[in-house]
């Protein structure tokens, strides 16, 4: 007998990008249905609980979306499970407190202050583009958008820049040798650098040759990066304080423990 979509998600199998741990329960929050995919998205609830901690449960959580005090991407939202992707912005209270969403270089959600300003634009991926009736050139994004009567020249994989007061194109970025991607998919998740080298393939996704501001390099499929700039240090986003640098096994351990010292007899 068929009885719907499951309405819950086991916390062992929850994303790891949410950061949930196992031992505080054996149910996670199943993120309701909206504009992007679950392994992509964080649920509202996690963002107010865990990261801002404005609330610690689930009867504050609704208390406050009741009470539409959060805006995701300048939109008031009340479902505690809506998904927030990559690049969203959350304003909480009365103008007061502006974040964006983004990905640190372990491939964790994290949430960065900005300005006001900053919290009105949004950069997405072009998903498809169509003409259709009337000639009326289409273009949807990988948030589940649709924009009319945008500039012919945007095709798929291009990244364009959202102003949500007009609720329109205002700019667009094509990925070539020289642009600053981010990584949105993959171990190198959260991870910046410059395009050196694009490998075209006939029949299966484009390999992106990237080169970090450390010079790590790595290579990646398009479908997991977007073009987020085409100079060093002019970004359509704020970045983290580690501007995407993925540091090594190494690295780390020097800094949590320190260098290691060989001691000589």
């Amino acid at each position: 007998m068929v009885r719907g979509p499951r309405k819950h998600l086991k916390r062992l199998y929850a994303p790891t990008s949410w950061m949930l741990k196992k031992s505080e329960g054996r149910y996670a929050p199943r993120i309701s249905s909206g504009p992007h995919k679950k392994d992509e998205s964080i649920p509202l609830r996690i963002l107010l609980s865990k990261k801002l901690k404005i609330a610690s449960t689930s009867k504050e959580v609704e208390y406050i979306l009741r009470n539409r005090m959060i805006k995701v991407n300048n939109n008031v939202r009340t479902d505690k499970d809506f998904p927030v992707g990559i690049f969203d912005t959350l304003t909480v209270g009365d103008n007061k407190d502006f974040l964006r969403l983004l990905y640190n270089t372990d491939g964790k959600f994290v949430l960065k202050r900005i300005s006001k300003e900053d919290s009105m634009t949004k950069i997405v991926k072009v998903r498809e583009t169509a003409i259709r009736k009337g000639n009326v050139p289409y273009v949807y994004t990988m948030d589940g958008c649709c924009y009319r009567f945008c500039d012919q020249n945007i095709k798929k994989n291009f990244t364009v820049k959202i102003d949500f007061e007009t609720n329109k194109i205002v700019k667009f970025l094509k990925l070539v040798v020289g642009s600053i991607v981010f990584t949105i998919n993959g171990k190198n998740r959260g991870s910046v650098g410059k395009v050196i080298g694009i490998e075209e393939n006939e029949y299966s996704e484009n390999i992106i040759k990237i080169q970090d501001f450390n010079g790590r390099e790595f290579s990646t499929i398009e479908s997991s990066t977007i073009c987020i700039g085409n100079k060093v240090d002019n970004y359509e986003i704020q970045l983290l304080d580690t501007k995407g640098i993925k540091k090594s096994i190494l690295e780390m351990s020097n800094d949590t423990y320190g260098p290691m010292v060989v001691q000589q007899n």
